[in-house]
């Protein structure tokens, strides 16, 4: 474990009403050295060692419970944090902790109970779930996204437009998945290339959306599957660059699109989508594309950035023994998938079969493995363009706690 004396975090804490700590962090110092051959157990691990590792800060955490983990989802540019605890999504903002909206207290309620995305703009708008509808939350003011059945929101721009899903079941199962949908000023835009179900995958600033929907078929839930971009209004069937199926995965600032395509049973390529022209980048899964236009996915278990004409191996590899974070894995509304941004900083896990994952960020070349709260696992869920990680980590009792990794 990385010494952690040469970094401390301070935490006060004080109740307030509803039961939601405000949490005031001091930090003092973030200097240490990383471990180059600390890992999961048991996979193949080729870490650079960095003198400089971002410091951990404990934002808010409570009793491990298998239906309600605490995590921190997303991260805005100023620093602002969007996450959840047992009862709340929660907003941290500089060491104060703002209760957003209550989760439904339905144990089964599988949406408001899963690691759901919840995201944050700019100008600090929340979309998430809260009692299995979705929301906006815009400066105090609440807002219901869509009326029964089950829905989510999980991605919102800074010109307010929110991507999510609606009409999904009760239960988590394929072919309840429900209906991508863009909301622009409030008006829900149902994205579908005319199957049973669609779901969505990302949104750029100007408010492009992809996902991935199922074709009309003749028999319920049987239609093939392929990758979409909606654009000014025209939904956009990718293709699958030959295969069989296909999914889009990601969309950068430029509206380039990155994905995959499944060529044959078991075997999957990396797609580019940019702007007509299809690009097969060769075996693996294009999960996330910055606006450099570096691509950051997987090929054979092993975590890799295209950069233009390179093909960099990040250095994490879970072949045969766990999974870097599955990276372009199950396509599922509470998915958090690795990230990159404008910087080419990536942020990704490496788990274990065991469930048990670390979570890394490699910036400018170098790995290095994030420390975590002293409960051997860690993982993150989002990065903004300063570099700073957010994530969940467990303290040495088992306690899940969001946390803060930051510079």
């Amino acid at each position: 474990m990385t010494n952690r004396a040469a970094q401390v975090v301070s935490l006060i804490e004080r109740p307030i009403r509803g039961g939601i700590p405000i949490l005031t962090a001091c930090l003092i110092s973030a200097t240490c050295t990383t471990d180059a051959t600390r890992g999961p157990s048991g996979v193949s691990l080729n870490a650079a060692a960095n003198t400089v590792s971002p410091a951990v800060v404990d934002l808010w955490g409570e009793p491990f419970s298998f239906i309600a983990n605490s995590y921190a989802s997303a991260v805005n540019p100023a620093g602002v944090v969007v996450g959840r605890t047992v009862t709340h999504v929660v907003m941290w903002d500089h060491g104060t902790i703002t209760p957003i909206v209550p989760l439904a207290a339905c144990g089964l309620c599988f949406v408001d109970r899963s690691d759901i995305r919840i995201d944050i703009n700019a100008a600090g708008q929340i979309v998430g779930v809260s009692n299995e509808r979705a929301f906006e939350w815009d400066r105090g003011t609440f807002i219901e996204l869509s009326a029964p059945p089950i829905s989510y929101a999980s991605w919102i721009n800074d010109a307010g437009d929110v991507l999510g899903a609606m009409g999904l079941c009760t239960i988590a199962l394929p072919e309840c998945r429900g209906t991508a949908v863009l909301w622009r000023k409030g008006t829900p835009i149902p994205l579908t290339l005319g199957g049973k179900f669609s779901t969505p995958a990302g949104l750029n600033a100007a408010g492009d959306a992809v996902g991935e929907a199922s074709l009309p078929a003749p028999a319920p839930h049987t239609g093939a599957v392929h990758a979409f971009l909606w654009r000014n209004g025209t939904m956009t069937d990718l293709g699958t660059a030959g295969g069989l199926e296909s999914s889009a995965m990601g969309i950068n600032a430029q509206g380039q699109v990155v994905g995959f395509s499944h060529v044959e049973l078991g075997v999957t390529h990396a797609i580019l989508w940019d702007h007509g022209t299809t690009v097969d980048l060769g075996v693996g899964r294009a999960c996330a594309i910055n606006s450099r236009g570096q691509i950051l996915g997987e090929s054979e278990g092993r975590a890799i950035v295209w950069d233009r004409d390179q093909i960099i191996e990040i250095g994490l590899s879970g072949y045969g023994m766990g999974t870097i974070g599955d990276l372009c894995g199950a396509f599922e509304p509470f998915e958090h998938a690795p990230t990159i941004n404008a910087a080419g900083d990536v942020a990704l896990n490496q788990c274990t079969n065991t469930g048990v994952c670390s979570a890394y960020l490699w910036q400018r070349g170098t790995l290095t493995q994030l420390d975590d709260l002293g409960g051997g696992h860690a993982r993150i869920f989002g990065i903004n363009p300063r570099g700073w990680i957010v994530g969940q980590s467990t303290t040495p009792n088992g306690d899940v706690h969001a946390v803060l990794w930051t510079r």
